[in-house]
């Protein structure tokens, strides 16, 4: 989402690459395994805005986007250390440049912007040593993570100007956006409804990919997801897969947008806070899960 964002500040029209690296000493059972990730942006990089931000706990800097202002320290969880390589546009200095380690060790005293030449504005973030139970339990598995990503990014990846994103891996590549058109864009429906005065739009996917398995219903906020549920949990006799006139088998996806949800989800956590449960529970009160 930082890529993207950085994208969007730029104009909108970009491309970012996440280049999954294998670790081939973790291959269990023939199955692939990831050593780290490098993500790619064009975007407009560690600007002195940005960086102000990237240095402020709980920022608020990119609050009205979504954001926390706690995502760096969560790469902390699942990783030893990220390294940063940032070149930007400077008003009056030209382009400069960022480079640094950001891990339990981090001061952001020692971070210097220094020139960078006719380097191309751009940003790599190498996220390095995976730490367990994540790195055991994650596949390198190209369309897993792809159709992870289109759930979490659903919202992102329906507007027009949608970043161009592809997923790497060897020589494996994968276009996030020709990915999410193919397997959500295609049979999708909207509808809207309203609780207690509040205005809701539920989007509707019909998933065609072999790899879905259950009916879901996700609530998102601020063009992401945050909370999900199993439908087959909540509808009685809705399991396995449904088939349409063609015959065709495929997963009901339903998401649900509003700005309730957006005004209702934790500043500090990003964790729905009791609102979005009592939705839940009007929601299926009504009929329509």
């Amino acid at each position: 989402m930082n890529a993207v964002q950085s994208v969007q500040d730029r104009g909108g029209e970009g491309s970012i690459i996440v280049n999954i690296v294998e670790a081939p000493s973790l291959k269990l059972d023939d199955v692939n395994r990831i050593d780290r990730f490098v993500i790619y942006d064009d975007g407009v990089g560690f600007t002195d805005e940005n960086m102000d931000s990237f240095n402020t706990a709980y920022s608020e800097y990119k609050f009205t986007k979504g954001g926390k202002g706690v995502g760096r320290f969560l790469w902390l969880k699942a990783f030893d250390k990220v390294e940063i390589d940032s070149v930007f546009e400077s008003e009056g200095e030209g382009r400069l440049r960022r480079k640094f380690v950001f891990d339990t060790t981090y001061d952001p005293d020692q971070v210097e912007a220094e020139p960078a030449g006719d380097a191309k504005v751009a940003t790599t973030i190498e996220l390095s040593g995976f730490q367990e139970p994540y790195r055991s339990e994650l596949t390198l598995d190209l369309e897993h993570i792809a159709l992870r990503m289109c759930e979490h990014f659903i919202l992102l990846l329906m507007q027009p100007r949608a970043p161009q994103i592809e997923l790497r891996s060897g020589r494996q590549r994968l276009s996030l956006n020709a990915f999410f058109e193919e397997g959500f864009s295609q049979n999708a429906t909207r509808s809207t409804f309203s609780i207690k005065d509040q205005d809701f739009t539920v989007h509707g996917f019909r998933l065609t990919l072999p790899r879905t398995a259950r009916h879901r219903l996700i609530y998102c906020a601020d063009e992401r997801a945050v909370l999900s549920e199993n439908l087959d949990d909540l509808v009685p006799n809705l399991s396995g897969r449904l088939a349409d006139g063609s015959g065709n088998t495929f997963v009901y996806l339903a998401v649900v947008t509003g700005g309730f949800l957006n005004e209702h989800v934790n500043a500090r956590a990003a964790a729905p806070r009791r609102g979005w449960r009592r939705l839940a529970v009007r929601a299926r009160l009504l009929g329509w899960t």
